[in-house]
């Protein structure tokens, strides 16, 4: 298939002029500690397919930078899959991007694991969901 309009265009979500941001939905992007550029390209690209709000979830030390970037983009630090999780009792949180800044690793892996959101982790990630007994790029699914 050749992607356009033509094929979306009729179920395109368009706001309605008594919508509300959460009718809109609430996507959260799980960035990296220090290569941030794919969550910040995701973020804006979210925000502009129409997303009513987004969140940036990412490892503390990095968060000052992600909050720094876009006026209207909340923030939340999570350190570990637990914090991850939390992020989502919310249930207008309804779509999660986890980027390749945040590493191919067990935390990665986890943090997929751990929402029961539609998940999309991008990339080179997708490896992170194998086996991480062996040794990283060996393996994976």
């Amino acid at each position: 298939y050749v992607n356009g309009p033509d094929l979306w265009l009729q179920e395109f979500p368009w706001p309605d002029a008594d919508g509300h941001k959460y009718s809109r939905g609430h996507a959260v992007v799980c960035g990296g500690p220090e290569m941030t550029g794919a969550a910040r390209l995701a973020a804006r690209a979210a925000m502009r397919a129409g997303a009513g709000m987004l969140t940036i979830a990412s490892p503390p030390e990095a968060l000052p930078l992600y909050a720094a970037d876009r006026a209207g983009v909340l923030t939340v630090p999570v350190a570990n899959a637990a914090e991850f999780s939390a992020v989502f009792i919310d249930p207008r949180k309804n779509a999660v991007l986890i980027v390749p800044g945040r590493g191919v690793n067990r935390t990665t892996r986890e943090l997929g694991e751990k929402t029961d959101k539609k998940s999309n982790i991008a990339s080179h990630n997708q490896h992170a969901m194998g086996d991480l007994d062996q040794p990283l790029g060996v393996g994976g699914a």
